[in-house]
């Protein structure tokens, strides 16, 4: 029988590549990071279909707060009630998730009987090829679910990528779901539209400064620059 002869040098060599790999990978899906700017362009072939809801923490949590930040992962990763201090606020955020997928969980929203309600999504619609118009079905059954509890609505742009890292026709496509968004807003007197990317982007998308390395996430000084923008909002 052939036998193949591993040096301890080698099967050191061996041992680290795999170990990287391996947490390189775990990384890559908890903060849905491309290993480059290259992949970070690659589209879905075909519309992402919605997945199923599945049991997390939020069905179980429901005390109330006055304010609720709902959104992906870039409203998962905000520290919001350190930047927001004095306020009673909750974060009901996935990573991944699309807009019709936080449809799905908006009773835990609800469940927490806020007074205010921060919605900011939409880059994993765009990630994934789901159509605008569906986006926009959602967004709208979504103002329908939280204003009828009584909260006011307050719809943020979805925040653009950066057009040079994450692909020109992605960032094209945010600006369209954006504009359609802000008509939506426009309609319902208990909705409250925010431009965030006045701030936040210039004519190539999100501001290289405010950007991690996929032109998607954001840096901690994208994150500054956002609470920022809604001190006011969130204070009054």
């Amino acid at each position: 029988m052939f036998r193949v002869k591993i040096k301890p040098v080698q099967g050191i060599v061996l041992l680290l590549s795999v170990t990287s790999a391996f947490f390189w990978g775990f990384y890559a899906a908890k903060r849905e990071k491309f290993p480059s700017a290259f992949l970070s362009k690659i589209y879905w072939s075909s519309v992402s279909p919605v997945r199923p809801r599945v049991e997390t923490q939020f069905d179980f949590i429901k005390q109330h707060s006055d304010i609720v930040f709902v959104g992906d992962s870039l409203t998962a990763f905000g520290l919001w009630e350190e930047a927001f201090r004095g306020q009673t606020i909750a974060c009901r955020a996935q990573p991944g998730q699309t807009t019709q997928e936080i449809l799905q969980w908006a009773d835990n929203v609800v469940a927490l009987s806020p007074k205010k309600i921060f919605v900011m999504a939409g880059i994993n619609d765009v990630v994934r090829n789901i159509p605008v118009q569906q986006s926009v079905d959602a967004y709208a059954r979504l103002i329908e679910c939280f204003t009828a509890c009584g909260a006011q609505v307050i719809i943020q742009s979805t925040i653009e990528c950066n057009g040079a890292i994450a692909g020109n026709a992605r960032l094209l496509a945010i600006r369209e779901l954006n504009e359609q968004l802000r008509v939506l807003a426009s309609r319902n007197p208990q909705v409250k539209w925010l431009d965030l990317n006045e701030s936040m982007a210039n004519n190539g998308g999100l501001r290289v400064e405010f950007a991690e390395a996929d032109g998607l996430h954001l840096s901690a000084h994208g994150y500054l620059a956002w609470f920022k923008v809604l001190r006011p909002f969130v204070s009054t």
